[in-house]
């Protein structure tokens, strides 16, 4: 007699059931693009110079970009005191090197002072999310 092919009978698998799922707290999303951005520019002069506020606390920013233009000549940035001690120290940044932007990804309030001997012109891209309503 032939050897008959023997297959198991098929059973029928149920679907998944759904499963409820409680968020008990509120879930931040945020969009890829920021929602509003703005330009401000700031020129130091070529002397005796002042700490000032490029940037202010904001909670809502995205990201700052910030391009330094000059011949030559270099800024401070970093916070009030940082800015307003003799010397100043916190960051440095040059100006003569064309394309380099220097980009903030944080909250925190920003200052900036000149060297106090080139004019420098510091220009400011503020990238920021939209107020929560």
């Amino acid at each position: 007699m032939a050897e008959q092919d023997v297959r198991e009978p098929e059973t029928e698998i149920a679907a998944p059931a759904a499963v409820p799922v409680h968020v008990g707290h509120d879930l931040n999303t945020q969009t890829q693009a920021a929602d509003f951005g703005a330009w401000g520019t700031y020129i130091t002069p070529a002397g005796a110079d002042q700490a000032r506020p490029i940037l202010p606390y904001d909670p809502n920013r995205h990201r700052a970009t910030i391009i330094v233009n000059g011949a030559a000549g270099n800024v401070w940035v970093g916070t009030a005191a940082q800015c307003q001690a003799n010397p100043p120290v916190g960051g440095f940044l040059a100006a003569g090197q064309p394309g380099l932007q220097t980009v903030v990804e944080n909250n925190q309030a920003l200052y900036m002072i000149g060297d106090g001997t080139n004019s420098v012109k510091v220009t400011v891209l503020v990238e920021r999310w939209d107020s929560p309503s």
